[in-house]
C-alpha cells in the first residue's frame, strides 16, 4: 500500500528535533507525514489538504494550542487531532480532549503508543468521512432497487452502501413486509461477494426437525429417506452471502449450532464426522425485538452479539411519508407492463385512498393491493374505486402464515361475484386462455383457478 493509501498526517511542532523524531517514526510505519512549524502554517495546510490526523503541540510560538485546536475543528471537522503536551501537563491534555481532541500524548512520546493511536485515529477519520460522503450521495442517488426519499430510507441507503463493502455480519430489523430480503440482496449485490451465490433461508417457514438438515446438509443414509448426500445452505453459500430470515424464530438447539458455525466457520453434515470449512457472509433479519428476546432468555446473548455487528432498522411504510407515492407509481409501472396495461397511471383521488390506509403489511401489502387494482382498472387510470375494491379483498394486513397460499383473490366473498368473474376472464384473456399462465397472473394455483372457472361456468 502506498504512503498516501495509509492516510494523511500533519505534524505541527515548533521543535525541529521533535519534528524529525516523529516524522522518521511515522515514515517507518509507511506514512508520508507533512510538517508545519507554526500555527499559521498549519491552518493553511489543513484548509488546503484536509489531513486525516494532526499531531499538535499545544505550545506553539505564534498561537495558543487550544485556540488552534478550536480553529482546526471549525475548518476541518473530519480531521482528528492528537495533542502533544510537556511532561506533567496532563491537565492541559484533558482540556484539549474536552475541546474535541481525539487523544493526547505526553512528551517524551512512546513510539508503541504513537503507532497504535495514529492507526486508530486514521481508521476512525476515514470511516467518518466515508459515512459523510455516503449520506451526501444518498440525497441524490438511491441504492438501485431501493425506492424512497424519506429520512429513514435515505439513512438505510447510506448504511447499505457502507456495510456492503465491509465483510461483517448485518442484522436487519423491521416489520413484516418492509423489504428486509430486498435490502439483504442489495448488500450482497454491491459487496465484493456479488459474483458468488446469495442463499436465502426463512427460519420460520421450515419445521425445526428439517431446519438442521436444510442448513447443514446430510450424508446418504443419515436417516430414513436420505437416499443421496445433500449439500446444506451453508455450503451452497460458499464465497457468497447467507441470508437467514426470521432468525428470531430459531430454536435454542439450532441457535447453539449456528453459533458454533459462526465461530469456527465449519459445518458438519448430519451423518458425517468430518468438518468442512465454509466461507460466507451472514446477513440475518427479524421482525422481533431480539434484544428483548435476549433479556427473556428466548435468544442466546452470545449469538445476538455475533450477528448484530451492524444493525439496519427498516421504517414501516406508515412512517415513510411521500415514499408511498413513489412506491405506488413504480409498482403500477412494473405490473401494468406485466399485465399488458402499459401507460397506466394512478389518479390523485386514488392516491388519497392509499394515504388513508394504515398499511400494516407495509410494502408487500401495497404491492399486492396495487396488483389487484391494476386488474380491476379499465382504460388508462387506476381510479379510487379500483383501489377501494382491491383493499376490500386484501385479507387484512397481508401477512399470511408461512406456507399459506398467497393469492390475489383472498376473501373474495366480500365483493360481488361478478367482479371476481370479470377479473378471472381478464386474466384468461391476457394469457390467451392458457390456464397455468392465467393462474400465475392471478397469484393462485391452477387447481384453484379450475375450481373458480367451474363455479362461473367458464371453459
Amino acid at each position: 500500500m502506498t504512503a498516501e493509501g495509509r492516510g494523511s498526517i500533519l505534524i505541527v511542532e515548533d521543535d525541529a528535533g521533535m519534528r524529525l523524531f516523529l516524522g522518521e517514526a511515522l515514515r517507518k510505519e509507511g506514512y508520508a507525514p507533512r510538517e508545519a512549524e507554526t500555527g499559521a502554517a498549519a491552518l493553511g495546510m489543513i484548509s488546503a489538504e484536509r489531513p486525516d490526523v494532526v499531531l499538535l503541540d499545544v505550545r506553539l510560538p505564534d498561537v495558543d494550542g487550544l485556540d488552534l485546536l478550536r480553529r482546526v475543528r471549525a475548518a476541518a471537522a473530519d480531521t482528528l487531532i492528537v495533542v502533544m503536551t510537556a511532561y506533567g501537563s496532563r491537565q492541559m491534555a484533558h482540556r484539549a480532549v474536552e475541546e474535541g481532541a481525539y487523544d493526547y500524548f505526553e512528551k517524551p512520546v512512546d513510539l508503541a503508543d504513537l503507532r497504535v493511536v495514529v492507526r486508530r485515529a486514521i481508521e476512525r477519520a476515514r470511516l467518518a468521512r466515508e459515512v459523510r460522503d455516503l449520506r451526501e450521495q444518498s440525497a441524490s442517488a438511491e441504492v438501485p432497487g431501493m425506492i424512497g426519499r424519506s429520512p429513514g430510507m435515505l439513512k438505510t441507503a447510506s448504511l447499505v452502501r457502507l456495510v456492503a463493502v465491509h465483510d461483517i455480519p448485518v442484522l436487519i430489523e423491521g416489520e413484516s413486509g418492509t423489504g428486509k430480503e430486498l435490502v439483504a440482496r442489495k448488500i450482497h449485490e454491491i459487496s465484493p461477494r456479488n459474483g458468488r451465490p446469495f442463499v436465502a433461508v426463512n427460519c420460520a417457514a421450515i419445521p425445526e426437525t428439517l431446519l438442521e438438515a436444510e442448513l447443514f446438509g446430510y450424508e446418504r443414509g443419515a436417516f430414513t429417506g436420505a437416499v443421496r448426500a445433500h449439500e446444506g445452505r451453508f455450503e451452497q453459500a460458499e464465497g457468497g452471502t447467507l441470508f437467514l430470515d426470521e432468525i428470531g424464530d430459531m430454536s435454542a438447539g439450532m441457535q447453539a449450532k449456528l453459533l458454533r458455525t459462526l465461530q469456527e466457520k465449519t459445518v458438519e453434515r448430519i451423518g458425517s464426522k468430518a468438518s468442512k470449512k465454509v466461507d460466507f457472509r451472514l446477513v440475518a433479519a427479524t421482525n422481533q425485538d431480539l434484544s428483548a428476546s435476549v433479556r427473556t432468555g428466548r435468544f442466546r446473548e452470545d449469538l445476538y452479539y455475533r450477528i448484530n455487528a451492524i444493525v439496519l432498522r427498516l421504517p414501516p411504510l406508515r412512517d415513510r411519508g411521500d415514499d408511498l407515492r413513489l412506491l405506488a407509481d413504480r409498482t403500477i409501472e412494473v405490473y401494468g407492463a406485466k399485465y399488458g396495461k402499459e401507460g397506466l397511471r394512478l389518479t390523485n383521488d386514488a392516491y388519497g385512498v392509499l394515504r388513508s390506509h394504515s398499511w400494516p403489511g407495509n410494502v408487500r401489502e401495497l404491492e399486492n393491493v396495487l396488483q389487484r387494482a391494476i386488474l380491476f382498472a379499465e382504460g388508462r387510470e387506476v381510479a379510487p374505486e379500483h383501489v377501494a375494491l382491491a383493499l376490500s379483498t386484501s385479507g387484512g394486513d397481508e401477512r399470511p402464515e408461512e406456507g399459506e397460499e398467497k393469492t390475489l383473490l383472498e376473501n373474495v366473498g366480500e365483493i360481488a361475484g361478478s367482479a371476481e368473474k370479470e377479473m378471472i376472464v381478464e386474466a384468461l384473456t391476457k394469457a390467451r386462455w392458457r390456464r397455468q399462465d392465467a393462474a400465475t397472473l392471478l397469484g393462485i394455483s391452477r387447481r384453484t383457478l379450475l375450481t373458480k372457472m367451474k363455479k362461473y361456468g367458464l371453459s
